[in-house]
């Protein structure tokens, strides 16, 4: 059973996922334009972006609101501290399970990728 608020940060060594803030909108604005390419053909929201600033803000509230809801939770992916992607960990697969979605930036060193795919 996956019960009850999803945890604010989860670590993988080197790897860290964490709920999103004010201070990431202009870093996720940064690594989705320069990642178009790469994303639209798999995630239709990339279609929307680049959302202004205070959208994105809001965007945020809404999902830590739901998080602390014991909704879904959307997390950013960073790798030494840097951003390089996000991740959403999603309850419409019943009690028993989360859904994981994940994109990564177009534009990472081999090693951040691979560390990437081994704990995803």
């Amino acid at each position: 059973m996956v019960d009850g608020v999803l945890p604010p940060t989860v670590g993988f060594g080197r790897v860290k996922l964490r709920t999103w803030n004010p201070g990431d909108a202009e870093a996720l604005t940064n690594v989705l334009v320069g990642s178009f390419d790469h994303l639209r053909p798999w995630l239709p929201w990339v279609r929307d972006e680049p959302l202004p600033r205070e959208q994105r803000i809001g965007l945020f509230e809404t999902w830590e609101r739901d998080r602390l809801n014991g909704g879904d939770a959307y997390y950013a992916i960073t790798f030494d501290d840097d951003l390089v992607g996000g991740c959403g960990l999603h309850r419409r697969i019943g009690p028993a399970g989360l859904e994981v979605g994940y994109w990564i930036r177009s534009h990472m060193s081999a090693e951040a990728s691979l560390r990437l795919r081994r704990c995803c």
